[in-house]
């Protein structure tokens, strides 16, 4: 909180109060308290039931969705060294440096 505070506070008080409170959500949700709080809750075992408004919003509506994928692009497997190259095995070195993480010879494919 003392580093976002810190961050927007001159903007806020000398500048832009509205690009200020972006930048406190942007820092906000890129924080990794956020990401944690929602890893938090307890898994009771009960059905969860879905609920919504019993009457329309009386003003617009807007939300943040934040998507979270476990994972992404291992950069190191996209591209992996399959044959031999002159005076280099660069499939073995590449294998030695990757360790558990590295593809084994049938999961290649040729490009």
């Amino acid at each position: 909180r003392g580093i976002i505070k810190d961050t927007i506070e001159n903007i806020y008080l000398n500048e832009d109060p509205a690009r200020a409170i972006r930048l406190a959500q942007q820092l906000i949700l890129m924080s990794p308290e956020f990401h944690v709080w929602g890893a938090s809750t307890r898994n009771t075992g009960k059905k969860r039931y879905i609920r919504g408004y019993v009457r329309a919003p009386q003003h617009k509506y807007k939300s943040v969705v934040y998507l979270f994928l476990d994972g992404g692009v291992d950069s190191f497997n996209l591209l992996v060294p399959k044959g031999k190259c002159i005076g280099k095995d660069m499939y073995r070195e590449y294998k030695s440096a990757r360790g558990i993480k590295a593809l084994g010879d049938s999961e290649l494919l040729d490009i």
